[in-house]
């Protein structure tokens, strides 16, 4: 869950290894995960290239803040998490309530005017609404967006 562009900020260094200009992130080096791809000298360079960052918005001050966390260097999206939302708006349990959904559809609107054509929403809102700049893979990593608008519109929302 993030509030603030300084959070979003923060998420992606975490997100991300040291490099030697001093760009990188602040994840640790000897991850247990990464671990059996330490052989591959290139890993930690490359894995940055290829992580994903989607900040998960659900509150009020995240959705005021949402064009400054999607703006933020590194972040490649956001997604509107519906159900914590509605508790932040006081209708705990309820997406659905009219307030909830205003809230979401004036987010996206803002999204639109302040990313032009970058993001293109996913209209259902059940789990929540992602809104990303560049496509993430179910591995977390970063892919093109399509070329055109047929590939677009095929891929679900999720440009």
């Amino acid at each position: 869950m993030v509030h603030t562009p300084e959070q979003a900020a923060a998420i992606v260094r975490a997100a991300r290894y040291p490099q030697n200009d001093g760009k990188g992130g602040i994840r640790g080096m000897g991850g247990a995960r990464a671990s059996p791809l330490g052989p591959h000298a290139r890993y930690v360079h490359e894995a940055n290239a290829q992580t994903c960052v989607l900040g998960q918005i659900e509150t009020l001050q995240g959705i005021g803040n949402l064009l400054a966390i999607a703006q933020t260097e590194g972040v490649d999206g956001v997604f509107i998490g519906s159900a914590d939302l509605s508790a932040s708006l006081g209708h705990v349990g309820n997406p659905a309530h009219p307030d909830v959904q205003a809230t979401i559809e004036d987010a996206i609107r803002r999204y639109r005017l302040g990313r032009q054509g970058s993001g293109h929403p996913d209209d259902r809102r059940g789990a929540g609404t992602p809104l990303s700049g560049t496509r993430c893979d179910l591995r977390g990593r970063r892919q093109e967006p399509p070329s055109s608008s047929t590939e677009r519109e095929e891929s679900n929302g999720f440009w």
